[in-house]
């Protein structure tokens, strides 16, 4: 089992504001902690050449797949 430690960074609110880019450990997976109340705040539509894996802890999220 592989543990990797975050940077631990935050937002001037507090709120979680890290990645972990699983190239960089030979793996097609990274994780992204986005973390609002805002609507319509977060990433800008994009794409990736691989799978995403999205995990809501708590409230709403709008994804567009395809």
């Amino acid at each position: 089992m592989h543990i990797t430690e975050t940077s631990g960074r935050t937002r001037t609110d507090q709120r979680i504001l890290d990645n972990i880019e699983g190239a960089a450990y030979g793996t097609g997976i990274s994780i992204i902690f986005e973390d609002t109340d805002t609507v319509g705040a977060g990433p800008r539509l994009h794409q990736h050449p691989y799978a995403e894996t999205f995990i809501i802890r708590s409230g709403k999220a709008e994804l567009t797949g395809g």
